[in-house]
């Protein structure tokens, strides 16, 4: 695992299986929705145009390959994909693995390629 040279990178981290390098951004997820349901931002800012304000933006494809959400109550990870964000600014994580993006609980598996 490697770090990115600059802060400004849009990843955090950079995860070698020894086939493929993974761009990886480290999210962290504490808001809770509902007992065990979880909402994370699956964004970064960015500006639009002339624009100085900041503004909430997708992932653009080439930006990141995966995301990596730590669940602080649950103490899990979840590990979805760049194309299960589908353009989202926001995942809902199921803390029992259901739900479409529950699926992604422990699935480091998907980093090994």
């Amino acid at each position: 695992m490697a770090r990115p040279f600059s802060d400004d990178s849009r990843y955090d981290a950079i995860v070698d299986n020894g086939r493929k390098r993974w761009l990886v951004q480290v999210k962290y997820a504490a808001q809770v929705c509902r007992p065990g349901v979880y909402v994370v931002r699956a964004a970064r800012q960015g500006h639009s145009g002339n624009r100085r304000a900041p503004k909430t933006v997708e992932y653009l494809e080439g930006e990141i390959d995966f995301l990596a959400v730590f669940s602080a109550p649950e103490k899990r990870w979840y590990i979805p994909p760049f194309s299960a964000l589908r353009g989202r600014k926001n995942l809902t994580l199921h803390a029992n693995g259901g739900g479409v993006d529950g699926e992604y609980l422990e699935s480091w598996d998907l980093l090994r390629g």
